[in-house]
């Protein structure tokens, strides 16, 4: 489960951007980065909290990375999970059998049959970015200035 952040610029600022010195750019990488790892941070902070998704084993908190890439359509930030039940998780939905027809698990030390399960979402990425919005335009902000001042 990853969620992207992503600025839609239009084609004259795509343009503009193209431009501007590499320092620009470098500076939007090293910003996006940045908020990228307070998303991680606050994503893990957020686990166990009351009211947000507990902590069992702590191999979802474990797992959960970010990163950030220069691709075509610009740069773009990351940061998810890639285990298998992250999604679930962060979404919510409905759990069904593969290759049986019954799921089997104990709940409280009793063992239950049922033909499909329906998870409430529980997230942990999508508040951490929206908790973080304005720091993030800050921290890019500040980054693309330091490094035009370099």
């Amino acid at each position: 489960m990853v969620l992207d952040i992503k600025i839609d610029i239009d084609k004259k600022g795509i343009d503009q951007i193209k431009k501007m010195p590499k320092q620009f750019k470098e500076g939007v990488f090293k910003g996006v980065k940045e908020s990228m790892f307070l998303v991680e941070a606050t994503a893990k902070k957020r686990m166990g909290r009351l009211g947000e998704l507990q902590v069992r084993t702590g191999q979802l908190r474990g797992s959960i990375q970010s990163g950030v890439k220069n691709g075509p359509s610009g740069t773009v930030g990351w940061v998810g999970s890639n285990l298998i039940y992250a999604r679930i998780h962060e979404l919510g939905g409905i759990i069904k059998p593969r290759a049986k027809k019954y799921l089997r698990f104990p709940i409280n030390g009793h063992w239950v049959t049922v033909s499909k399960v329906k998870m409430p979402a529980r997230p942990y990425l999508e508040p951490s970015i929206k908790e973080n919005t304005e720091k993030i335009k800050e921290i890019v902000q500040e980054n693309i200035l330091r490094e035009l001042n370099r």
